[in-house]
């Protein structure tokens, strides 16, 4: 389980690299003073760039855990209930009525 864990980390990685070239790339299409070839050209280039968006996928940094993962802190719903009850994440109470 945890391998999968360090391989979404190394594909994250990449994806955050190929995401600064995206976005220079989507300015340069959107750009309204450039000539219409230099927006085709930039065009061409951001379909040549791998995609690693369907790669991702959220994994408890805990357990390893796939399923029922709460984003803000990364962790599955088993693991944030137990760290909830003993105090250990701030602002989180049991709430009951």
């Amino acid at each position: 389980m945890l391998y999968l864990v360090a391989k979404n980390k190394k594909n994250r990685g990449k994806y955050a690299a190929e995401e600064k070239k995206k976005n220079l790339i989507k300015a340069i299409i959107n750009n309204w003073y450039l000539q219409n070839t230099q927006c085709i050209l930039a065009r061409n280039v951001l379909f040549q760039i791998a995609g690693y968006r369907s790669y991702l996928k959220n994994y408890c940094i805990i357990s390893g855990r796939s399923r029922g993962i709460i984003r803000p802190y990364n962790i599955s719903r088993i693991y944030f209930k137990q760290l909830a009850a003993f105090g250990y994440l701030k602002g989180i109470k049991k709430m009951s009525w």
